[in-house]
């Protein structure tokens, strides 16, 4: 009898899944698309992390990515072995869930959940749902910027020196205010889509990775 494998969960941004089994035992992840399973996200590196198997028993490890690999919001420092269910962010892109293939009844089924931005179509998801019309340049820019920081503070001077490299004499609050509000009106086009983006009096904003994820101090 065959042994069953496990498979890898890919929620794609109109939350669809795309199911990658895990039969080799050695499973490239990345944007490039030489690797075994290729993740597309501008935070994604080429080659990103790799799925390493050994018998039954899986293992994750990061390959020195720009922006690092998770398990379950964890950041790893080395190898991790993987549990049914568990959660993977590659950089910033947490839409892959590990399914054990011993597992299958209690298979986890992710929801959409998150801001997604495909660089290539300029489009925005949140939640699964795409904005439409499709936002401003300034403001795609401005959610670009802050992606790039999820679950961090940028500073009102970081989102203005991304938004408006070309101003050398300033940018009034006033501007930056009203393009944060336009931003705010346009996720909560989703129901609690608003809440993604959080303003930090005098500090600056920072954009949720998930819904009620906790403030970086």
């Amino acid at each position: 009898m065959p042994m069953p494998h496990a498979s890898l969960l890919i929620q794609e941004p109109d939350g669809s899944l795309r199911e990658e089994p895990l039969i080799a035992e050695l499973i490239v992840l990345g944007r490039d698309p030489s690797c075994g399973i290729v993740i597309v996200g501008r935070l994604v590196s080429r080659q990103h992390a790799a799925i390493r198997r050994q018998g039954t028993s899986y293992t994750l490890e990061d390959l020195g990515s720009r922006n690092g690999t998770a398990i379950n919001g964890e950041i790893l420092s080395g190898p991790r072995t993987l549990r049914d269910g568990d959660m993977i962010d590659l950089g910033g892109i947490g839409r892959l869930t590990f399914a054990d293939g011993d597992a299958t009844s209690t298979r986890p089924v992710p929801h959409a959940v998150g801001i997604w931005l495909d660089a290539a179509t300029q489009d925005a998801w949140v939640d699964g749902h795409r904005l439409e019309p499709k936002l401003s340049p300034a403001q795609y820019t401005m959610l670009q910027a802050l992606l790039a920081r999820a679950d961090q503070i940028c500073s009102r001077d970081k989102i203005i020196a991304a938004v408006w490299p070309e101003i050398t004499d300033g940018v009034s609050d006033e501007a930056l205010d009203a393009l944060i509000k336009r931003v705010r009106a346009r996720l909560a086009e989703v129901p609690g889509g608003q809440s993604y983006l959080v303003t930090l009096r005098g500090r600056g904003l920072m954009v949720r990775s998930r819904p009620g994820k906790e403030v970086a101090s």
